[in-house]
């Protein structure tokens, strides 16, 4: 299917820019993010990457809006640090 091949590329993509970046965390934004990225990795030799997740910033996500977004910006930037 159409989706099937626009997610191989994308995984494909992301892998490249692992390497590119010899990283080894990658932080998804969003639950949705950080699902795909698990499945790509999943799929790679690449198991020792660590995948992170934070909150979508979305106006529609409660805790993006919580306390004028600065709640959001916490937990982003402690998921970052860390």
């Amino acid at each position: 299917s159409v989706s099937k091949e626009i997610f191989d590329i994308c995984n494909k993509h992301l892998v490249g820019v692992i390497n590119a970046l010899n990283a080894d965390t990658i932080i998804g934004v969003g639950k949705y993010a950080h699902k795909m990225a698990r499945l790509a990795i999943m799929k790679t030799e690449l198991h020792h990457v660590k995948i992170k997740d934070i909150p979508h910033p979305s106006p529609a996500n409660p805790i993006a809006n919580k306390d004028k977004g600065r709640f959001w910006k916490k937990v982003s930037k402690e998921v970052i640090d860390s």
